[in-house]
């Protein structure tokens, strides 16, 4: 039995749909600007009086936000929480790219994780066929088994 064409929801071909879970950010203030910093993009996270935290961000410029570090991928160091891949080492020292000195310790250098892909070979479209969804791809259509909610990230 063939499954009849529906209308394409997302015809675009070659394009990428936009990721369901964006990497989480952090607000932050610098002498100039308030901003909205990925995680993977602070170098290290201190706590400094009174109950404030120094970012310091990969490129090197210091920031602030109020309130303790909050959770995150960083790893403790000391009192600090960093980032193992914007630090140098000097010595017996790490340094991060503001120029402030920490206390040498081992620190696990992160590993990079393949990309989820769950999408089927040659994506071409989502299409909705009465309350079903498929993927409409090179070979076909592929029943789509996620949510309304989890494919419409998709659209």
């Amino acid at each position: 039995m063939q499954v009849p064409r529906a209308p394409a929801l997302h015809t675009p071909r070659n394009t990428r749909p936009p990721t369901p879970n964006p990497q989480p950010m952090l607000a932050v203030q610098t002498a100039e600007e308030n901003l909205l910093v990925r995680e993977s993009d602070i170098a290290s996270l201190t706590p400094v009086y009174p109950n404030r935290t120094r970012v310091v961000l990969a490129d090197g410029r210091v920031a602030h936000r109020p309130g303790p570090p909050p959770p995150g991928p960083w790893q403790k160091l000391h009192h600090a929480y960093v980032n193992p891949q914007h630090l140098q080492r000097q010595g017996d020292h790490w340094k991060d790219p503001a120029g402030y000195l920490y206390p040498y310790q081992e620190l696990t250098q992160p590993t990079e994780e393949p990309e989820e892909n769950d999408l089927p070979e040659g994506l071409l479209t989502l299409e909705l066929q009465g309350k079903d969804r498929f993927w409409r791809t090179d070979s076909g259509l592929i029943p789509c088994d996620l949510d309304w909610e989890q494919g419409s990230h998709f659209l």
